[in-house]
């Protein structure tokens, strides 16, 4: 066996891209050297490099030759090609955005009671609804999240993801519609499970396309752009929410899901799926659009290696079993389930449903929709700077942070409640 140390380089010059790696062999192996469309040059005596010409201007390098009557192999596969530039990360960040315009739609679901229930619990507005079943209209939305990903993870493999996300916007509409044309509770009730199922498949379908799109430099980036989307989202509802009538708040929100159709019907599907339906030409021609159109001996590595991943899941899968009986799986469920437990225990949607009815409970002489204004703000600028500050502070000590505020946050407005409850005659 041989051992392989390779280096990343990032060089660009005149649209060439470089690699360097450095190969050293033990002097009784086999050394075999492989490359397409290459010239090889080897000494008699002896090579201290050799150098490996390929089209699309790459340039392997192998050194400590010994043997000179062997050959010496060189796997395109475990080449590392980096690739820098404008232009070639461009794409993906144009489909990444795309993508996660679901996620304003998304938001403005979660927050469209907000403003809304107060003006059909107390105005009437289209149609008058007890205070109870405001709650229900609320809440109903959280029941069909929780229902989303089981509908998501029924169709991602098998339609891709790309047309899971689309499909998806149409059930955002249908509840939209319902929401404007349908004045019975139960078809209110309906609409809301309709769109709260939508959310979830929101959740679950956008990170993972993002996930197999994005370049390995620019994952976490671009898988952070999906909360700042979504406070979009949040603001949109409670910026035009409280100053528009029940109606024209439903059809500007029933706007996002279209807008998301219109353009993300242009972006190509996942490699990653393509590959999996065995449609290496179409994946090959998805990763060179996004990567930005390059060379595709360089998109062809990455499909390589792509596949290497996807053989390795599927010859290495786990069971539920599994899941428990390995410490590491034991750890991982716990932590993660602990977050979301958390998350959702902290009272977080009760927040985004019930904001402006929270404010108008305190008294304050601040207007209620200015407080969900600023509320909004303050969410959609913390999701744009949880990304650099997570490189910087660590994610766990950013999550303890976040976790140390909103408890002072919940406990300062209880006791404002509170108070102002005794006060009142």
């Amino acid at each position: 066996m041989y051992s392989r140390r390779t280096k990343r380089t990032k060089i660009m010059t005149e649209g060439k891209y470089k690699v360097s790696g450095v190969m050293e062999f033990n002097e009784e192996e086999k050394k075999e050297q492989v490359a397409p469309n290459a010239m090889e040059r080897f000494n008699e005596k002896g090579a201290d490099t050799i150098e490996t010409s390929i089209n699309c201007d790459c340039v392997c390098k192998t050194s400590s030759l010994r043997n000179n009557k062997n050959e010496n192999r060189f796997s395109r596969s475990n080449m590392i090609i980096t690739s820098g530039g404008t232009r070639s990360k461009l794409n993906v960040f144009i489909a990444t955005c795309s993508a996660n315009i679901a996620a304003v739609a998304a938001g403005c679901v979660l927050t469209w009671s907000s403003p809304t229930i107060a003006k059909v619990t107390k105005h009437g507005e289209r149609i008058l609804v007890t205070i109870d079943q405001g709650a229900w209209l609320s809440s109903l939305v959280a029941v069909g999240a929780s229902l989303g990903p089981f509908v998501a993870s029924s169709v991602v493999n098998k339609i891709g993801r790309k047309w899971t996300i689309i499909s998806d916007m149409f059930l955002f509409l249908a509840s939209w519609s319902i929401l404007a044309y349908c004045n019975l509770i139960y078809s209110l009730y309906f609409a809301r499970i309709l769109a709260g199922i939508a959310v979830g498949i929101v959740f679950t379908t956008v990170p993972l396309y993002v996930a197999e799109i994005a370049p390995m430099d620019l994952r976490g980036t671009l898988g952070s752009l999906m909360q700042f989307f979504l406070c979009l989202g949040f603001l949109m509802s409670y910026i035009i929410g409280p100053y528009t009538s029940y109606l024209t708040l439903i059809i500007i929100c029933a706007t996002i899901p279209l807008f998301c159709i219109l353009t993300f019907i242009w972006v190509p599907e996942s490699p990653h799926f393509l590959l999996n339906k065995n449609k290496q030409q179409e994946a090959l021609d998805a990763l060179q659009w996004f990567r930005g159109h390059q060379e595709r001996i360089l998109m062809q590595t990455e499909i390589t290696d792509i596949l290497a991943s996807a053989d390795d899941i599927k010859h290495n899968k786990g069971s539920i079993k599994t899941l428990f009986s390995e410490k590491g799986s034991r750890k991982a469920l716990y932590y993660s389930c602990a977050l979301a437990f958390f998350q959702q225990a902290s009272g977080i949607n009760a927040v985004l449903f019930y904001t402006e009815t929270i404010f108008e409970t305190t008294g304050s002489s601040l207007p209620s929709s200015i407080s969900a204004i600023i509320i909004g703000i303050v969410m959609t600028l913390a999701a744009g700077i949880a990304a650099p500050a997570a490189k910087i502070f660590g994610v766990k000590n950013l999550l303890c942070f976040s976790a140390i505020g909103e408890a002072m946050s919940l406990v300062i407005t209880n006791n404002i409640i509170r108070s102002l409850n005794r006060i009142k005659p």
